[in-house]
């Protein structure tokens, strides 16, 4: 077999590429991809660190590029004819093993359903497997306690976002300027406590101890620059695409609950006190604030 990358167009058109090494144990690897790329571009990029990695352990890697950010039924659709491409390459491998991250770990658990007598192993990571509309309706609770709280009169969109690089380049602005000031970055805090966003980012970093509330609420900012204002703000809109509207609502929800049974309630706590804002003011504007309901056939799809 040869290192060299094998590539071509599935019949909806999506690019795929297979990667055999040398040394090729007879396990392929299909990988369900994150993050959507441009039409017409590979689903990985040449010397993708990770692809490299697997093949050095003699794994042959195979996957298909999506364009959009929830591609569940293209990726269900892709995966029996890019199994015949990689077996038209190199034939039937011994075991198949679909594997994915993020968005990727939910489309490796739809194909177990879908074609369970196939693979020999899946390894979905970090895949929304508590359920899509409990997920998107946790993000819509961050984005919403965001803009109640440090821009209710700004045109930031929560659902039905009409453009959505515009609306993304204005939450990164937002959240730049909420970061400069003690009351801002206490509202922060409480946008990621409704969530259970932890106060740990990168784990080659050591784990800020659970006093250290600053250094918790950086880590929280990093994951809202990366990749949370992504998904709340930006990715949403090719949520709602797919869905033919907006499967997500806040009617009925306690925010002053969610912050009680929050990992992040103490943290809270100190920050607003440190920043000399009431919380109670702001649990008051969150609780009088209009809600959003769900477009019932959105929530259906």
């Amino acid at each position: 077999m040869s290192h060299t990358p094998q590539s071509g167009s599935l019949p909806d058109g999506s690019r795929y590429q297979i990667e055999i090494p040398d040394d090729w144990n007879g396990t392929l690897l299909l990988y369900s991809l994150p993050i959507p790329v441009e039409a017409g571009q590979p689903p990985w990029p040449p010397e993708d660190a990770l692809i490299g990695d697997l093949k050095g352990q003699g794994y042959a890697v195979a996957g298909a590029a999506n364009t959009i950010f929830w591609p569940l039924e293209s990726s269900l659709a892709n995966f029996a004819p890019l199994l015949d491409a990689f077996r038209a390459v190199a034939g039937a491998p011994r075991r198949t093993v679909s594997l994915g991250l993020s968005i990727g770990g939910l489309i490796t658990a739809a194909i177990v359903e879908r074609y369970p007598g196939v693979l020999s192993a899946a390894l979905p990571m970090c895949g929304n497997l508590a359920g899509a509309v409990s997920i998107h309706n946790r993000e819509l609770d961050i984005a919403f306690v965001v803009k109640t709280l440090l821009a209710p009169d700004s045109e930031l969109a929560l659902t039905d976002i009409a453009d959505a690089a515009s609306n993304l380049a204005l939450a990164t602005a937002l959240l730049d300027e909420a970061q400069t000031t003690a009351a801002g970055r206490a509202r922060l805090a409480l946008a990621a406590a409704v969530g259970n966003i932890p106060g740990w980012h990168a784990p080659g970093s050591p784990e800020p101890d659970a006093a250290d509330v600053e250094g918790r609420l950086c880590n929280q900012l990093a994951w809202f620059a990366e990749p949370g204002f992504l998904v709340y703000f930006w990715a949403r809109e090719q949520v709602e695409r797919q869905a033919g509207g907006n499967p997500s609502w806040n009617t009925g929800v306690d925010y002053r609950r969610l912050l009680e049974t929050s990992i992040n309630h103490d943290q809270v706590i100190a920050l607003y006190d440190m920043a000399g804002i009431s919380l109670d003011a702001d649990l008051q504007t969150l609780e009088i604030t209009p809600r959003i309901e769900a477009d019932p056939a959105a929530l259906q799809y």
